[in-house]
């Protein structure tokens, strides 16, 4: 995301409807679509049990990403949360609000912030995963349904 390539591909389509690409931007709302950790009790002290997505339990939203303090993230508006929020629950998609890790201890990052840096309105939402980068990773059916319905209500929708 951080090449020249999706500019100017995005610049191109823009182009050829005659809308300047910051005016495209500007207007535009991104879905990262990514993976969320789900909250694991054998390492519970790199999570906070009360902002953490839970498998079984829907799509994980993450209104903020990022490491270490949460240094180089993107932060979702609240305005963004509230359209996504509204958009899942007129459509019955089983949704949560997750954080990637306990601040200074868990935590991770995504392309959300690239897109976000472009004035792109970006949320991170995605598939809760219990031992994620483990040799054996566990998701739940429910969550990857979920998260299928929320990509094509948002995709149909938004």
């Amino acid at each position: 995301m951080l090449s020249q390539a999706f500019e100017w591909f995005i610049g191109d389509l823009c182009k050829g409807q005659g809308v300047d690409l910051r005016d495209c931007f500007a207007h535009s709302f991104c879905v990262s679509a990514d993976v969320t950790a789900a909250f694991d009790p054998n390492f519970a002290d790199v999570y906070d049990k009360k902002n953490s997505a839970f498998i079984n339990y829907g799509v994980g939203l993450c209104k903020y990403t990022g490491s270490g303090g949460k240094g180089g993230a993107s932060d979702a508006s609240a305005e963004v949360v509230g359209k996504l929020r509204k958009l899942l629950n007129e459509n019955d998609v089983y949704w949560q609000m997750a954080e990637l890790g306990k601040t200074d201890a868990g935590g991770g990052g995504t392309v959300a912030k690239y897109m976000a840096a472009r004035n792109i309105d970006t949320i991170d939402a995605g598939v809760p995963v219990l031992s994620m980068h483990a040799p054996r990773e566990t998701v739940a059916k429910l969550d990857c349904y979920m998260t299928y319905k929320m990509m094509k209500v948002v995709f149909e929708k938004a």
